[in-house]
């Protein structure tokens, strides 16, 4: 018997043709979950590695062991007269078949079933500049750089943890104004508050050469603050201070100062930085200790967020503008609360209103604090049609005066992408995540920016760090939504509509079903079975009081419900480069929000962006 023919009778080509088909459907499954799941790399190539390796071994078993009714055994074993190798050759046949159908399957699937992909920006990539600001440490550290850890509460009572942040703050503050030194964020460093983290290992990931650590006791009408600056590199301890003085406001101010006065002069022997030698002085800008520790509390619950934090840190700041009126940081933090407040769902109020008119009393008091004038900016934009002009100028304005606040770039982000320039907002959300690379806030606001634009492999990256930092929030944000609906990846739009209704409406899972529906449902019926959703919600609200949503999901409902008159005009409306998303938004729709808006007023004053072009004295065309 020739070879062929024994290959033939013991199933051996059989065997090889079952395992190369099934083995290629394999393969394509699983890539397809494991990019659904976002698996590195490394998954698919080890899959593929085994699969290669274990055809030969596969042949050379076919060949010696044949499949009895009595087990497998060695064909040498096996009488032939008996052999079952015709009815295995069988199975085997029916398998392939099978296999072979799934294989046409999906390729026809595929075929009928295209990504769809954003459209792509006339912008340049921020792939290779984005993910290296945000996520990677730096191959050598900049000598001239430090971190203010937040200072331990050491009190009897354990209970003066804002005010301890409020030190370290207020020290952070006053050293970062200062020339030629790169000082770590205050959210990045305070996130080590606590930790149990060397030194050296918090400056490597801060990228930072020396490290303030310290704490804070107060007990009766005494306070003791200590200060340790560390060389990280050495871990050398360049300075050990205690200051024991009496319980005031004063004093406090003027610990601050006298640390950071002493922490410039250990630097300046080491390495040179302009205006290093300047002397450091903290103006004390209220005589009310109890002002200081109602504004340390609510300006740690306002950087914080959430309805409730915002919630109390808006009582707070009124009841310090109450107190002690005459204090401009009170009034600037309360302009801030009010500027947001609308947009993270606090009980409705005249937030514009009150936020203009704390923020020019804080102005009025101290014209050289930035926020108010980024509030009056976010005001202005929040209006049915914006005076952007305006905006922009107080926006600029605010970063005049403090240009390392990365806050303020954020909000001016959002600003640029409302009035369709998009390259703008990407440099200054670079700039925001360079400042302040844990800004969770502006990372967010990137992640949907680069979803829009796509800028598919920028957006993995950030998401990736996101997860792993515990934030969730991008993975519902109105854009993905959208492009996972026109994508009909329903186990992502699932993921993303149940990720937000638990968060925003946590008594209310019927939610999902519905805007489910009203994605992908080609008959869904928009229009009624809004006014039934709102009424639903709505009345659930009223009875349990529960409603933890911001603008953000309040538009992506109305925009799932294909509402857009509410939805995209000011003062909540998504930027343009999220309109191709939404199924149904015409042309017409898009040059009528535009007009509405007094976006062409603005171009004519500032020029217009890219997509956009003038046509005559008073008329326009976009992409």
């Amino acid at each position: 018997m020739s070879l062929f023919s024994e290959l033939k009778r013991r199933n051996v080509i059989r065997v090889a043709a079952a395992y190369l088909f099934i083995g290629w459907l394999l393969v394509q499954v699983l890539d397809l979950a494991a990019e659904s799941f976002e698996a590195p790399a490394w998954v698919m190539k080890i899959i593929i590695t085994l699969l290669m390796v274990g055809f030969i071994p596969t042949l050379l078993f076919s060949w010696a062991y044949e499949l009895t009714p009595e087990g497998l055994k060695k064909d040498s074993e096996v009488d032939q007269s008996a052999s079952g190798t015709s009815q295995t050759a069988n199975k085997l046949n029916i398998v392939t078949l099978v296999t072979v159908a799934g294989i046409v399957a999906l390729i026809g699937w595929q075929q009928m079933n295209p990504p769809v992909t954003a459209p792509v920006s006339d912008q340049p990539s921020v792939a290779a500049t984005i993910p290296s600001v945000e996520f990677e440490l730096a191959s050598t550290v900049d000598d001239a750089s430090i971190a203010v850890l937040p200072f331990a509460d050491m009190s009897p009572e354990g209970d003066q943890g804002y005010f301890s942040d409020g030190v370290s703050e207020e020290i952070l503050n006053v050293l970062a104004k200062i020339e030629g030194l790169r000082v770590a964020s205050r959210t990045s460093a305070f996130a080590y508050k606590n930790s149990q983290q060397r030194i050296p290992e918090i400056a490597s990931e801060l990228q930072v050469r020396y490290v303030l650590e310290g704490s804070v006791r107060r007990a009766g009408e005494t306070i003791r603050v200590t200060a340790q600056l560390i060389d990280a590199k050495t871990d050398e301890h360049l300075l050990s201070e205690t200051f024991d003085r009496t319980l005031t406001a004063e004093n406090v101010f003027a610990i601050q100062g006298d640390i950071a006065q002493l922490i410039v002069m250990a630097l300046s022997e080491r390495i040179e930085i302009a205006g290093i030698a300047t002397p450091i002085t903290v103006a004390a800008d209220t005589e009310n200790l109890a002002t200081l520790d109602l504004y340390y509390e609510a300006n740690t619950l306002f950087l914080l967020r959430g309805n409730a934090n915002l919630t109390r840190a808006m009582q707070l700041f009124e009841r310090i503008t109450t107190e002690d009126p005459d204090f401009a940081r009170g009034w600037s933090g309360l302009s801030a609360v009010y500027a947001v407040g609308r947009g993270w769902g606090l009980a409705p109020r005249d937030f514009a209103g009150l936020g203009k008119s704390a923020a020019n009393r804080a102005i009025g008091l101290n014209p050289n604090l930035s926020t108010p004038y980024a509030v009056l900016a976010n005001i202005e934009v929040s209006k049915q049609k914006p005076n952007w002009s305006s905006a922009l100028q107080n926006f600029d304005r605010a970063l005049q005066l403090n240009p390392d606040d990365a806050n303020l770039y954020n909000w001016r982000s959002l600003f640029w992408e409302k009035t369709g320039f998009t390259g703008r907002a990407f440099e200054d959300y670079e700039t925001c995540l360079r400042l302040d690379p844990s800004y969770l806030n502006c990372a967010f606001n990137l992640h949907s920016l680069l979803v829009a634009t796509g800028d598919e492999a920028a957006a993995a990256t950030l998401n990736h760090s996101l997860l792993v930092r515990g934030s969730t929030i991008q993975a519902y944000n109105p854009t993905l939504v959208f492009l996972s609906a026109r994508n009909r990846d329903d186990y992502h739009l699932l993921m993303a509509l149940n990720l937000m209704v638990a968060e925003s409406y946590p008594d209310q899972p019927w939610m999902v079903k519905e805007l489910f529906q009203a994605l992908t449902d080609p008959d869904f019926d928009h229009a009624e079975r809004l006014k039934k959703f709102e009424f639903r919600r709505d009345s659930i609200i009223a009875t349990t009081g529960v409603d933890r949503s911001n603008a953000t999901d309040r538009n992506t409902i109305l925009m799932a419900f294909r509402d857009y008159d509410r939805a995209i005009l000011p003062p909540d409306g998504p930027a343009f480069s999220n309109w191709p998303f939404y199924e149904g938004f015409s042309k017409a729709q898009e040059r009528h929000v535009i007009i509405e808006a007094g976006l062409p007023v603005f171009w004519r004053e500032q020029g217009f962006p890219p997509q956009c072009r003038a046509v005559g004295e008073d008329d326009f065309e976009c992409n």
